[in-house]
């Protein structure tokens, strides 16, 4: 199953339409949340079945509660990319040490499946997002920075396949959906 977008997205829609939130970490905690909650059905491209073990909202929540931090410390300047670093960052910490369950790929009986590299920062994307004017477009920007963050993730599944002789054999991966 891949990542489920259409319920991040309505869910953070009407939490911005309601304004429920009275400070910048609730609404951190909103997008950390539903981000993780997004992803946990979400596997690599190339090993189908694959899901992910373990993980919290927490790296995400942290980064956006201090991009918020510090765009409020600009008080009145134009901010840039460079406000959304901490909660790009927290996306990257999100998939660093992961590990997808040992669905083997095509062809392989067994083995491991951990992410090698947790991603590229989308700091730019997330500042595009962060500068909608509605609801609507917030939340489809962070869809885009979030899946194309996703498609930057990779790792390798190890383990023996059919012409192997039980020998372990690499299969690098690339993306995740």
């Amino acid at each position: 199953m891949a990542a489920i977008w259409p319920a991040f997205q309505s869910q953070l829609i009407k939490y911005l339409k309601n304004k429920k939130a009275k400070k910048d970490e609730e609404t951190a905690e909103k997008i950390g949340k539903l981000y993780h909650q997004a992803v946990k059905t979400a596997m690599p491209i190339l090993v189908p079945g694959a899901t992910l073990l373990g993980g919290s909202a927490a790296p995400v929540i942290n980064g956006f509660k201090a991009s918020f931090k510090l765009g409020r410390k600009l008080k009145g300047k134009k901010p840039t990319p460079a406000v959304w670093a901490p909660a790009a960052s927290g996306l990257v910490l999100y998939w660093t040490g992961k590990t997808f369950s040992p669905v083997p790929p095509p062809t392989w009986v067994s083995g491991t499946n951990p992410v090698t590299v947790p991603g590229v920062p989308p700091a730019p994307l997330i500042y595009t997002a962060m500068q909608a004017k509605t609801p609507e477009l917030v939340a489809s920007g962070l869809v885009a920075a979030f899946t194309t963050h996703l498609l930057s993730v990779s790792g390798i599944f190890t383990g023996p396949n059919a012409a192997s002789a039980g020998a372990p054999v690499p299969f690098p991966w690339v993306g995740i959906a």
